[in-house]
């Protein structure tokens, strides 16, 4: 269960049983839905952008100033 197919058509080899190719193991697990990637893949979570908004002065400093939202453009 845990292992790729081509370690498990070695397995076979070893113990003089061949039942298919690999290609065809491909296959039969591709019909069973069985193959996917075996790794653990993460998925980064959706951060929101932080929003710099002053209502009045000294309430945001920033070295960028093209970031701050204003009245106008």
């Amino acid at each position: 269960m845990d292992k790729a197919p081509a370690e498990v058509y070695a397995t076979l080899i070893d113990d003089d049983i061949f039942l298919c190719s690999i290609r065809t193991m491909h296959r039969i697990l591709a019909q069973n839905g069985e193959v996917k990637e075996r790794r653990n893949q993460l998925q980064h979570p959706q951060y929101k952008q932080p929003e710099l908004l002053a209502t009045g002065p000294n309430q945001v400093w920033t070295w960028d100033i093209t970031k701050l939202l204003g009245p106008a453009k």
